[in-house]
């Protein structure tokens, strides 16, 4: 096994290659490496290694013999990594696969929630009960029957909408699997139109010429020494400005258009 340098020169040749380092970005992806080993790692508080002692461990790859060994459960471990290192970082993007694995596990749980929902019947139908005193005195629950004209009896049964429907509802919203948020409604696709179309589209406001540009611009600058002359009169009747003039005993620069005091 190589121990490095041993001659002055070649210690110091060492020395100079591991000038200014580790650099910020090399110890924000080094400080975690000794947690592999779930030494002084926060996650062994929650997650203490203990093979089949979780919900998890009956899918687990790792060893179970080595598993024991380590003082927490390594699976958990390497995702409190992960998303320690994510947060300090700021980089949402080191959970992409993990949240990306999650949501599709969430849309697939919805589908099969949906199937099961279909195969039982959007309405459920269940027969009427009602409580009766039998021939002991007893209270006893018995379905409530009619007969009708021809003699038959019949039962009655109340009928309700599934009750999983709204948990489902819930569950479209939260994930923005909703058409809105799909952007599959009407409204998103002529607005998805009208963008492309840009100014192309009948409703766009036509250009304005450059001779009509030109005028409106000459106009403005005309009108322009009226609209100085109307502010300076206004800056000169200013309350304020003419109780400031009495107390200092002397006329403030006018304002209005830049002109001389």
């Amino acid at each position: 096994m190589s121990t490095g340098p041993k001659t002055p020169a070649g210690q110091a040749a060492s020395a100079a290659n591991l000038a200014g380092h580790p650099t910020p970005e090399e110890a924000l992806r080094t400080r975690f490496n000794a947690m592999k080993h779930g030494l002084n790692a926060r996650v062994a508080t929650y997650f203490p290694a203990k093979p089949g002692g979780y919900a998890f461990c009956e899918r687990c790859d790792v060893d179970r013999y080595w598993c024991a060994d380590q003082p927490a459960c390594v699976k958990q471990t390497e995702l409190f990594m992960l998303h320690s290192a994510a947060f300090e970082q700021r980089n949402p993007r080191a959970l992409a696969k993990i949240h990306g694995d999650l949501h599709a596990a969430l849309v697939a749980s919805l589908q099969m929630c949906l199937q099961a929902v279909l195969g039982d019947g959007v309405v459920i139908k269940t027969p009427r009960l009602e409580t009766v005193p039998d021939a002991e005195g007893v209270m006893r629950s018995q379905v409530v029957s009619y007969v009708d004209g021809n003699g038959e009896v019949r039962q009655i049964y109340d009928y309700q909408s599934n009750p999983a429907f709204k948990p489902i509802a819930d569950l479209v919203t939260r994930l923005g699997l909703n058409l809105s948020d799909l952007g599959m409604t009407i409204k998103a696709q002529e607005d998805e139109e009208a963008q492309l179309r840009g100014r192309l589209g009948s409703e766009a406001k036509p250009m304005e010429a450059l001779e009509s540009f030109s005028a409106r611009m000459a106009a403005a600058l005309e009108a322009m020494p009226a609209l100085v002359s109307k502010a300076r009169q206004v800056a000169e009747q200013d309350p304020v400005l003419l109780e400031h003039e009495a107390q200092t005993g002397q006329k403030a620069a006018n304002t209005g258009g830049g002109g001389k005091p």
